[in-house]
């Protein structure tokens, strides 16, 4: 019996190391305190029942080109770097709407909104990422969750005095 806890153990321990392993690598780690911008996504997903997920992304002070996931609705997602669309998003100042057609692999019907995140002054500093549910009552179509996308993402605006205030310690 003691093998078999040993080798059940081992089993274990091997299948904890090679989700870890493919888990991504964290590129920032945030403070011990709330940000700001936990804040602002928190807020959000309170005010929005229509929405599965909401993130911020940006650079942190201090770093350079180190494009991640600062705040959101799935905090052990924070920290974990952005894919290269979410970096051009921030670059280039683009939108992407990503339907999710026929993905098997999601559970939920759902409609991505990629949008630059910008600041009270209209400079783009990092990207938001809205998931919007998409079947019965929330099924808005391509024009409606980039109008309702839009509409979110400019009254966060108003509330972003700028780059640095994201990472400010939350009141």
């Amino acid at each position: 019996m003691k093998s078999f806890l040993k080798l059940a153990l081992a089993f274990a321990l091997g299948v904890s190391a090679l989700c870890a392993a493919d888990a991504p690598k964290k590129n920032w780690t945030p403070p011990a305190y709330k940000i700001y911008a936990q804040t602002l996504s928190d807020q959000i997903m309170a005010a929005h029942p229509e929405l599965i997920s909401v993130t911020l992304h940006a650079v942190p002070p201090g770093l350079t080109n180190v494009y991640t996931m600062i705040s959101g609705s799935f905090p052990e997602r924070i920290g974990n770097p952005d894919d290269d669309d979410d970096i051009m998003i921030t670059k280039l100042g683009i939108t992407i709407i990503d339907p999710r057609w026929h993905r098997t692999k999601d559970t939920v019907k759902k409609s991505v909104m990629m949008m630059p995140l910008r600041d009270v002054t209209g400079e783009t500093i990092g990207l938001l990422v809205l998931a919007y549910k998409n079947d019965g009552a929330n099924a808005k179509g391509e024009r409606g969750f980039f109008v309702m996308a839009s509409d979110l993402r400019d009254a966060l605006q108003k509330q972003i005095p700028s780059h640095a205030a994201l990472f400010e310690k939350a009141q």
